[in-house]
């Protein structure tokens, strides 16, 4: 039977780890990701591109969980002591590059905030401040990029950078990641040749086995 002092001892637990995961929702790191079929889904695999065409990606920032704090009117008040004071989502930052014999065409940004944006060949770098509203937990739609996967060989594109900020000057940073890959033709062409030498050999020896 449990005394009132285990019960306190108990509940007091319960509550030191309902706020360490409350604590450790709130700094959850930003994420930024190709949605195939522009559906916000997070792709479980790096989606693959075909080669020889100009697909479009759909680029979604999931900035992660992100509670309103104090009390406050977040972003629309100003970023860093104007007003602001909740941990919504006010600014993003990030890079996307592309190897191989890939290149970027066209970025189109989405209405979510004031947006700038650079693009050569193959980097994109945009910076996005939301002022009213924030961009809330929900993933968003950033924009839409078409990339040109015409050239012979294959390639990848990364997100090399990405940073967030609240209205309380929070910085947050997104890891690296690959939002997506074009395989190179010349690896499948390897790959059916070796299939067919390995079903030659199998065949040879059931004949021998047989003999």
């Amino acid at each position: 039977m449990f005394t009132r002092s285990h019960r306190l001892a108990i509940w007091t637990t319960a509550v030191l780890v309902w706020a360490a995961l409350v604590a450790s929702a709130a700094t959850a790191a930003p994420k930024l990701y190709h949605s195939p079929g522009d559906t916000g889904i997070a792709p479980a695999d790096t989606p693959s591109l075909p080669l020889g065409g100009t697909p479009v990606l759909y680029l979604y920032l999931d900035p992660g969980s992100v509670p309103t704090s104090n009390g406050g009117t977040p972003c629309n008040g100003g970023i860093g002591g104007m007003g602001g004071n909740g941990d919504e989502t006010c600014g993003v930052n990030f890079e996307v590059r592309v190897s191989g014999d890939l290149s970027i065409m066209n970025f189109n940004p989405d209405s979510i905030g004031m947006e700038e944006f650079t693009l050569t060949g193959d980097t994109l770098k945009v910076a996005i401040v939301t002022t009213n509203p924030h961009l809330s937990a929900v993933p968003t739609r950033v924009g839409t990029m078409q990339i040109d996967t015409s050239g012979p060989q294959g390639g990848t594109g990364n997100l090399v950078m990405l940073q967030t900020v609240d209205a309380d000057l929070e910085l947050k940073t997104g890891a690296p990641d690959e939002l997506f890959t074009v395989p190179e033709p010349g690896f499948l062409s390897l790959l059916l040749p070796g299939a067919g030498l390995l079903a030659f050999l199998a065949r040879a020896r059931i004949r021998r086995e047989a003999a």
